[in-house]
This record gives C-alpha cells, sequence and structure tokens, in this order.
C-alpha cells in the first residue's frame, strides 16, 4: 500500500524513506498526530472526535506549509591561476600550496578554476562542491606546466573570475606574476565596487600587485617568485589558510616552524607542542626534493608514533 493508506493497510516494515523518517508510521497517522490537529480537533480532516470536543466559534485550521529546497554551498571559491612564464619557479610551489588549500577547504565550499595566460582567460574547473573524494580530480584540473607565453591576460581572467563568483555569491583568489591592463581596470574596479565582491590578490612580482580598487574587498599580498620553491610552498600555504579563514572557513595558525638541513641518511627534528594545541593538530613536510621522501614518522616524548 502507498504511504497514505490507513493504519490497517499501511506496510511498517517497507524499506521506504516514510518510514525510516517517521518510525513506521504511515502520513495519515503522522497528519492524525500533529499537534496543530489535535488542537484545532476539526472533523473535516479526516479525524473522528465527539462532538463535545468542537467548538462552534472556533476559527478553521489553517495549515502550514514547509518546503525543503537543497541545501547550497555556503561559500563559492574562484581561483585565477597564472599560467604564463611570469610566474616563474613559483610555479612548482604554487601548485602544491593549492594542494593544501584543497584539504582544507570545508565540504559545502564550491570550487572554481580559472588558468590565464597571453592568448586570455579560460575555465579550467567549473564550481563543483568540494568533497572527500574529489579534492584529487579538482587539483587535476590545475595544469602541471607553464605555457611559453611571455606574460599573461590578468584582467581578462579577473572578469571571468568575478562573473563566476557573483552568480552565486563568492570570492576570487588570484595568484599572478603579470599586471593588468590600464584600459580594464576602471570597468573591473567598477565591477568589484557595485557587487561587493572580496578579491584576494597573490603578487609574485611588484608591477603585478593589483590596484586598491580591485582588492577593495579583499587584500593584495606579495610573494617573489625568484624564491626556493619550498619558501613559495610554505608562504603560499600560509597565505591561502589565511584567506580561508577570513572569509568564513576554518580557522588554522602556525604554532611552530623549523628548517631541518640534510646530515646523511636522516633528518632529525624537535619540537613542542602546548597540550591545549593537540586537537585538530596538523604536521606538514615541506620538501623541494619529496620524491625522495620513503618515510615520515613522528614519536611523541612517550615513544608512540
Amino acid at each position: 500500500m502507498g504511504v497514505c493508506a490507513a493504519s490497517d493497510g499501511y506496510n511498517t516494515d517497507a524499506p521506504t524513506k516514510q518510514n525510516l523518517l517517521c518510525d513506521g508510521r504511515s502520513a495519515v497517522d503522522v497528519i492524525r498526530q500533529s499537534p496543530d490537529l489535535r488542537r484545532k480537533k476539526r472533523r473535516k480532516f479526516g479525524v473522528n472526535l465527539a462532538a463535545k470536543d468542537h467548538k462552534k466559534d472556533s476559527a478553521p485550521w489553517v495549515p502550514n506549509f514547509r518546503v525543503l529546497a537543497q541545501n547550497r554551498a555556503k561559500m563559492r571559491v574562484v581561483l585565477a591561476l597564472d599560467t604564463s612564464q611570469r610566474v616563474g619557479a613559483g610555479w612548482l610551489g604554487a601548485r602544491d600550496a593549492i594542494f593544501r588549500l584543497l584539504e582544507h577547504m570545508q565540504d559545502s565550499i564550491e570550487f572554481g578554476v580559472v588558468t590565464f595566460d597571453a592568448s586570455g582567460a579560460r575555465v579550467a574547473a567549473p564550481p563543483t562542491g568540494v568533497r572527500r573524494d574529489n579534492r584529487a580530480g579538482l587539483l587535476g584540473r590545475v595544469p602541471h606546466r607553464l605555457s611559453a607565453d611571455r606574460a599573461g591576460c590578468a584582467a581578462c581572467a579577473m572578469e571571468k573570475a568575478l562573473g563566476m563568483a557573483q552568480s552565486d555569491g563568492g570570492v576570487v583568489i588570484m595568484v599572478s606574476g603579470s599586471p593588468m591592463e590600464d584600459k580594464r581596470l576602471r570597468a573591473l574596479i567598477r565591477n568589484v565596487r557595485e557587487t561587493a565582491t572580496p578579491v584576494f590578490h597573490v603578487a609574485f612580482n611588484a608591477d603585478s600587485a593589483a590596484p586598491a580598487g580591485i582588492v577593495r574587498y579583499g587584500r593584495q599580498f606579495l610573494i617573489p617568485a625568484a624564491g626556493e620553491t619550498s619558501s613559495v610552498l610554505r608562504k603560499l600555504s600560509k597565505i591561502f589558510l589565511n584567506i580561508l579563514g577570513l572569509v568564513g572557513g576554518p580557522d588554522i595558525w602556525q604554532s611552530h616552524r623549523s628548517a631541518m638541513i640534510w646530515k646523511g641518511r636522516e633528518i632529525r627534528g624537535t619540537f613542542r607542542v602546548e597540550e591545549s594545541l593537540r586537537a585538530n593538530l596538523w604536521i606538514v613536510l615541506t620538501s623541494e626534493f619529496k620524491e625522495d621522501v620513503e618515510s615520515f614518522e613522528i614519536t611523541s616524548p612517550s615513544g608512540i608514533r
């Protein structure tokens, strides 16, 4: 029988959502036991009540309907990446930092990627809800190598990224080594001002920094691309986590950092973590030669691994 059948004809053992959500009761039983219906005690809705329980002057019962819509993402993050040669040696560190960004994103976030070079901007990954099983796939949309172009059209990418972020409310994170074209700046600044879109801009060169009007609701960061890969990775990862905290994501703070020097077959080091910081603790190993790392072991003072 259907979910609206009477109690005597309803299959309470059927593996339906009705039985799971309503403890084996049919829709009719749920309606009959509704506080609103019992309070108003109206015969017209199929409840057999004694005549003495009705008041002649009682107002008609007005049912309340509630529609549950699919839960939408709380936030949309659009990442715009410069894939031209202006990024230089910092690209490897930047790509690893993007992996860390995805690892710390909440499942409720939608993540999209725009890449750009001299030929223009293109959508590498449309806004997609981040899940535990698709983070690696989203990272795979980020190019492994830079293009041969000497510079990228940063203004093209900003325009496309703003459009993607504003369609459902969100933020833009741009990582660029290319300056924006002056002829497009006025329109982009007006767009940011009218939509109040937070833009966080990470520049690899001083001349590629975004104008104040672009980062009006966000922030500007500068990382020298000429630094070592591990340095770029460390700094950019810290920036990404800082941005996530600013826009409502997880609040993650770095409590300790130590540099280890290769002295043979093993690299050893010691650090302490306060008792209050040991919950939800992340330990990250950063190395330019991560392919050569065979194992990474953490041992507590008590000897527990």
